[in-house]
This record gives C-alpha cells, structure tokens and sequence, in this order.
C-alpha cells in the first residue's frame, strides 16, 4: 500500500516470471471514500449479522422457556408441595403428549402407588396393632 497521494489509497502487487524476477506490476489506484464506504458496508453487515443472531437467540431462549423449563418448574413445584404437605392424592394431570408429558404422568401413576402402599401400611399397622392389644389383653 502506498499512502503518498492524500484521498487516494495505492496498492501494489508484483507478479514474478519462472526465474523469479519482477515480470508485472499491478497497481490499482482507489479513492479513499469508496474504500470507506465499502468499510462502512461490511461494518453495517457484521453488525447486522450480530442483531439478527440475539434476536433469534432470544427466540430460541422464549421458547424453550414455555416449552421446557416452565412445565418441569410446574413438576418441580408439584413434587415439592407433595413433600410438604404429605398429601399422595395430589394430581398433576398434564395433558402434554411429549416426554415432559410422559414424566408427569409417570410421577401421577407413582404418586398413586405411593398413596395406596401408604394407605395398605397403615391399614396393616392398625391391624398389627389391634392384634397385639388382643394378645396382651389374654
């Protein structure tokens, strides 16, 4: 590059023959306003580029939120509520047909498992109990 002329931008470049000797000289002679221009272009385009990639960045990120993350927050919550309160009849009921539909119903069917060992145990337990007060009664 050759920047002896102000408002024009020089560039250079030597081609050489089979012995390895200048054979041609290209030179090209551009104002500088179109290569500013063209730098402003690309740089129009980089950020352009960058706008585009958040935006669907946040598209996807949206998305997987209400696809995702809200229904296994809804599970999470359920399960905890379950925990706190002691209570197996809870149902979540998800009508989603996917795989987080799947778990949810899965965690449903093994709630109920739960709640009927639960409630098997402390029928057995009654039992074990009266029988025990009857034996100590003899």
């Amino acid at each position: 590059m050759d920047d002896s002329e102000p408002g024009w931008m020089k560039v250079h470049s030597f081609f050489s023959d089979i012995n390895g000797k200048t054979a041609l000289l290209l030179t090209t002679k551009t104002p500088r306003s179109i290569a500013k221009k063209g730098h402003d272009t690309v740089q129009i385009a980089v950020y352009s580029v960058l706008i585009a990639g958040l935006g669907i960045l946040l598209m996807i990120l949206l998305g997987l939120k209400k696809i995702i993350l809200n229904p296994l927050d809804a599970l999470t919550r359920h399960a905890l509520a379950i925990r706190q309160s002691g209570d197996y009849t809870k149902r979540l009921s998800s009508p989603r047909k996917d795989e987080i539909g799947i778990l949810s119903r899965e965690f449903d069917n093994m709630m109920a498992f739960i709640e009927k060992t639960s409630r098997s145990l402390a029928e057995t337990n009654a039992q074990v109990q009266k029988d025990m007060k009857k034996r100590l009664q003899n």
